[in-house]
């Protein structure tokens, strides 16, 4: 009996430690194409804004991410912006994990993807209140359109 325990043990420390147990990187998948992101609320320091309908395409060559983002307005406490769009820079995309920036460093955004269609992460951006610069952080998701 204390064999077969054994055994069973063996097997499954074997199990926990190999497969799709979440514990291996996410695949490297090409990220070309356009994709739809949500952008958690830009709030405090008396702002409050969310961007409406927000559009990134990006090319993925070898390990670089770069494009366009497009967006049909932002909202800042009642006020609406008009659309608005710009470049993504400096993006790399590394084992699953992604690193880029929307026009400067001052909108930096973090992520994982989770599979082929979808990506997620978290943005820190600096905005200009009043004369005062204040950073800002928040979450993102990403589906391929």
């Amino acid at each position: 009996m204390r064999r077969v325990l054994a055994v069973a043990m063996l097997v499954g420390a074997i199990a926990a430690c190999g497969g799709d147990g979440g514990t291996s990187p996410p695949k490297d998948v090409d990220l070309t194409g356009t994709w739809s992101v949500t952008l958690s609320p830009i709030s405090g320091h008396g702002m409050d804004c969310q961007i409406a309908n927000l559009q990134v395409t990006l090319t993925h060559t070898g390990n670089d991410l770069n494009g366009s983002y497009f967006a049909d307005d932002m909202v800042c406490n009642g006020q609406h912006s008009g659309p608005l769009g710009g470049e993504v820079v400096q993006g790399t995309a590394v084992r699953g994990q992604l690193h880029f920036h929307f026009d400067t460093e001052d909108f930096d955004l973090h992520g994982t993807v989770a599979s082929e269609d979808e990506a997620s992460g978290t943005y820190t951006i600096v905005i200009n209140v009043a004369g005062t610069l204040y950073t800002f952080t928040g979450t993102w998701s990403a589906h391929r359109t």
